[in-house]
């Protein structure tokens, strides 16, 4: 008789619902509450602006998740949590970049670049300073391209501080792979021509990127004539840093 008594009392204990009591500072002082607590952030439901809040939230007076930069999304998802007023954010917190260029929206002063163009840092396409297209499954430069790259030469040791990218691209003719090889033998066959001419190696950076950003439609001649290319991008100084983003600036206080 008495375990089921003590039975049942550990039943009732049990299917209780929560309730909250502490103590809650108000404008009008300290004092105590006691509530149903649906959602377990030790505000009663009667006095609870925002129900059903995670248990991962720092939650204010009135029950709700804090919002420090009040951007509209909650501390605890927010990846950056010190937004400027007004900058629209997505759903992690951050400013929003429309077309992945890596320049956030509020500062891209040209929206809509087609994707994977190099851009500066508003946002705007920045033309190479060099084109040089190769033939099929080759990476040898054209004479044509030799000479271009011994005046680009003289440019450099003219300005030792200055530092280029040659990024090397193919057709999509074959597999990615090997796509991606053949470009990157395609820059290294140009830097090879630049050290040649005297440039120092500390100037130069090579990437290939493959099959990877076409400028013209692989499904014709043309178009793959033009893609089998190497592009040269002036991208800074030597001394000068890249300097953080918007949404690493945003994230870090």
């Amino acid at each position: 008789m008495k375990k089921a008594l003590l039975g049942g009392a550990l039943a009732v204990l049990l299917s209780t619902p929560a309730y909250a009591h502490d103590f809650w500072g108000g404008y009008y002082g300290t004092y105590p509450y006691v509530g149903h607590d649906s959602d377990g952030d030790r505000i009663p439901d009667g006095l609870d602006h925002c129900p059903g809040t995670s248990a991962l939230a720092a939650i204010n007076n009135m029950g709700c998740p804090v919002d420090s930069d009040m951007d509209g999304v909650p501390d605890f998802r927010d990846d950056c949590r010190y937004t400027p007023p007004g900058i629209k954010v997505d759903s992690r917190g951050c400013r929003i970049d429309s077309d992945i260029d890596g320049v956030t929206d509020d500062m891209d002063k040209c929206p809509n670049t087609p994707w994977g163009d190099k851009v500066d840092s508003t946002g705007c396409t920045i033309a190479p300073k060099v084109v040089l297209y190769f033939g099929t499954n080759s990476a040898k430069v054209s004479s044509e391209g030799v000479k271009i790259l011994a005046e680009l030469a003289k440019e450099l040791a003219a300005n030792r501080g200055t530092r280029i990218e040659i990024q090397g691209h193919a057709d999509a003719r074959a597999t990615s792979s090997y796509n991606g090889n053949l470009g990157a033998k395609r820059a290294a066959a140009v830097k090879a021509i630049l050290l040649k001419n005297k440039v120092a190696p500390k100037q130069l950076v090579t990437i290939s990127h493959g099959e990877e950003r076409p400028r013209f439609y692989n499904a014709f001649p043309e178009g793959r004539d033009k893609n089998r290319r190497v592009e040269i991008f002036q991208v800074r100084e030597l001394d000068q840093g890249d300097g953080p983003t918007s949404r690493q600036i945003d994230s870090i206080r």
